[in-house]
């Protein structure tokens, strides 16, 4: 069962998220934003809903700034200088530096060129970190003509390091977004595969595993595992949890080396912290916010990593492993439940015909088990008579020799009055 996403934060702190409309309008991000709630204030927070993968491309400076194992032909990208595009010369060939491969390149198992047919590609620059203007970014858009001819390349909104991507099939206006926070996602690889006119799949791997992403037979889905969550604090919702714990028992606190610092002179108070928890509605998993807290006996003070990940906490696989999104690309909602991730297990069932056989053999067993019962019973009661008989009491023979019962000093006079003669 899926539900429909609702975000709590349960703790000590009464730290509570509220979720964000998203089923109005189009989705043109790849986060929610949602109200968080803290001592009666609201604060906006964003929680990234997307399987996060990104393709970064850089040049390779050591070599002439060629693309090292790349094919002899490579697909160039040809696009306006506007709307954040930045167009490359034909000599500049390009190079994937996660993987340090070409992964536009013609003829290759990785992408086939002919899905992108009704793409336009940009490569276009992150201006705000310096890493991604040397290396460049891929986006993908729906190719759009603008009231002046042009091409239009959607410019969406950008949180810390990950970079937003959006793709767009040929027949609809449907979007998926694709993202990533760079540190994470070194050693993934993507495809690009066509199931029906409005319809795709996108698919990666794990390092480590494979994922299969959640499948439907119709193409009124676009659908896909989530592996991997961030939920970006700004700096006021961490000032505010930081007034929260300095209230708590009226704690002295100051921030040391993005570090949070309360005096604390007993070790056993760093327990007793409240912990930041997050869930999803009706979702089997709870994710705790790593505080991380230690007390430093020699300085007599608690620790606590408030400014982990430059003011933003990545949920990941502990929290998201077991559970998957279903994006309606006709209505614009998503929803959240349990993943359907398949399994080795062999008792599963990836056919869910065969659920609702085994659901009705089972019904049909225990209807024929009623059946058979109630007509046992039946023909136990219809072989007892109606009516039972009741048994004759036993005779008793009483001895005519008794002599019959005369009261003492009893008389009869001749006018039938008892009287009693005294002696």
């Amino acid at each position: 069962m899926l539900f429909f996403l609702s975000v709590v934060i349960i703790n000590g702190l009464q730290l509570k998220l509220q979720p964000f409309d998203y089923q109005k309008g189009e989705i043109t991000d790849t986060a929610y934003s949602v109200s968080l709630q803290i001592a009666g204030s609201n604060y906006q927070m964003v929680i990234d809903n997307i399987n996060p993968y990104s393709w970064i491309y850089s040049k390779n400076p050591s070599n002439n700034n060629q693309c090292n194992n790349c094919p002899q032909t490579v697909q160039q990208f040809d696009c306006k200088e506007t709307q954040g595009c930045e167009k490359l010369q034909n000599s500049e060939p390009i190079t994937l530096s996660n993987t340090n491969k070409c992964i536009l390149a013609k003829n290759t198992v990785m992408l086939d060129q002919r899905s992108f047919d009704n793409f336009q590609i940009c490569l276009s620059y992150d201006i705000s970190n310096q890493q991604y203007k040397q290396n460049g970014v891929l986006s993908l858009t729906k190719l759009t003509e603008s009231p002046n001819k042009s091409n239009l390349f959607y410019q969406l909104e950008q949180h810390s390091l990950q970079q937003i991507y959006q793709i767009s099939t040929s027949q609809g206006q449907e979007r998926i977004f694709i993202s990533e926070q760079s540190e994470y996602q070194l050693k993934k690889t993507i495809t690009y595969q066509n199931q029906a006119q409005d319809q795709w799949k996108l698919q990666f791997q794990l390092f480590s595993k494979e994922i299969q992403f959640l499948k439907k037979e119709d193409n009124q889905f676009i659908t896909f595992d989530l592996t991997t969550k961030y939920n970006y604090f700004t700096q006021d919702i961490v000032k505010k949890i930081i007034t929260q714990i300095k209230n708590y028992q009226s704690l002295f606190c100051s921030v040391e080396d993005k570090r949070l610092m309360c005096l604390c002179s007993k070790p056993d108070f760093v327990d007793k912290i409240p912990k930041i928890k997050i869930a999803f509605n009706g979702l089997p998993n709870t994710y705790i916010l790593p505080l991380n807290p230690k007390f430093l006996e020699n300085e007599q003070k608690c620790q606590l990593d408030i400014f982990q990940h430059s003011t933003s906490s990545f949920l990941g696989n502990q929290f998201f492993q077991q559970n998957g999104a279903i994006f309606n690309s006709k209505d614009n909602t998503i929803l959240i439940g349990q993943s359907n991730q398949d399994t080795e297990d062999s008792y599963s069932f990836s056919n869910p015909t065969l659920y609702c056989l085994l659901a009705s053999f089972l019904m049909l067993f225990g209807l024929l088990s009623l059946i058979f019962i109630l007509n046992k019973i039946s023909s136990e009661q219809l072989s007892k008579p109606k009516y039972e008989q009741p048994q004759p009491k036993p005779l008793y023979v009483v001895s005519n020799n008794l002599n019959k019962f005369k009261p003492y000093n009893l008389e009869l006079s001749t006018n039938q009055q008892m009287v009693y003669s005294r002696r």
